[in-house]
């Protein structure tokens, strides 16, 4: 047991040394890009980023419902993914979990989704 504690000390340590990194590496970005867009990011509280994130995820799944055609096991595991990020009931933990299980790494899905979206804005311009 004593093991298992201090192995999960470890990566705990390269989790954070690796969140670090990362918002350095956003931070420079930042500063190479415009600003206001990244302070708007920065600014949103934590409840406002989860409820965008998880909107995305459920608009994701409901598009994949229209524009495929699952079979009945998709259309079951979907529809069971969809009531529980739908429900006041489950926690948000349970809901990131279920984001991440499904999306993988879905904030960064995200970001790139803004990005061609503004690029294809600015393009039309």
């Amino acid at each position: 047991m004593a093991d298992a504690g201090a192995g999960g000390g470890k990566s705990g340590n390269k989790n954070r040394r690796r969140r670090e990194k990362e918002k350095k590496k956003k931070l420079q970005q930042g500063a190479t890009t415009s600003g206001a867009q990244d302070e708007d990011v920065e600014e949103e509280s934590p409840v406002a980023r989860f409820e965008r994130e998880l909107t995305w995820c459920v608009d994701q799944l409901e598009a994949g419902l229209q524009n495929m055609k699952p079979d009945d096991k998709q259309m079951r595991d979907t529809m069971k993914i969809l009531h529980t990020l739908k429900s006041p009931k489950a926690s948000m933990p349970k809901k990131r979990q279920m984001m991440w299980a499904v999306f993988g790494d879905y904030r960064k899905k995200i970001l790139e989704e803004e990005r061609k979206s503004k690029q294809g804005g600015n393009s039309s311009i």
